[in-house]
């Protein structure tokens, strides 16, 4: 529903030449609105395609730090197996160790023991044979037995310390 409105008009009495002004300024506001609409949607294009450039170099970068990372853990528990694997060998000879050492102790123990008894032995023999000729008793002596006398001396020992069992 149009109107005529009842009161001239300026552009209804304008001349041909205003119109055709008035059209080109329209038209001129027109390619300045659809310039800077274009400048402003080249300006948003360039920040997403450098945020995208950007992105994707990151996404890249956080690819390879993925990857470096897998292989640090995979590096990683290879080296804690073969940690693991050293420790069972060492706890094992460690336990070996300390049983040998358990074994020559006992050894050396009844070595010891064996040499102590042929001291007392030999000892108890000197005092035993001292004892008899004071007493009346005849002096002979038997095959294995110490000479005893001035000569023979109950400080030290008779018999040589011999390890036993021929070792």
């Amino acid at each position: 529903m149009s109107t005529t409105p009842t009161v001239p008009d300026a552009t209804q009495s304008a001349s041909p030449l205003e119109k055709s002004r008035a059209k080109s300024t329209h038209a001129r506001d027109g390619l300045e609105a659809a310039q800077r609409k274009l400048a402003d949607l080249d300006t948003q294009l360039g920040r997403i395609t450098a945020q995208f450039s950007s992105d994707e170099t990151a996404l890249r970068a956080a690819t390879e730090e993925v990857k470096r990372l897998k292989k640090a853990l995979k590096d990683g528990e290879k080296q804690r197996r073969k940690l693991l694997t050293a420790r069972k060998r060492a706890s094992d000879a460690a336990v070996k160790a300390e049983e040998k050492s358990h074994k020559a102790e006992a050894k050396y123990d009844r070595a010891v023991l064996a040499d102590l008894i042929q001291r007392q032995k030999a000892q108890d023999r000197q005092a035993a044979s001292a004892k008899a000729p004071a007493n009346g008793a005849a002096a002979s002596q038997p095959a294995g037995a110490l000479p005893s006398g001035p000569s023979a001396s109950t400080d030290t020992p008779a018999l040589p310390a011999a390890p036993v069992n021929g070792s």
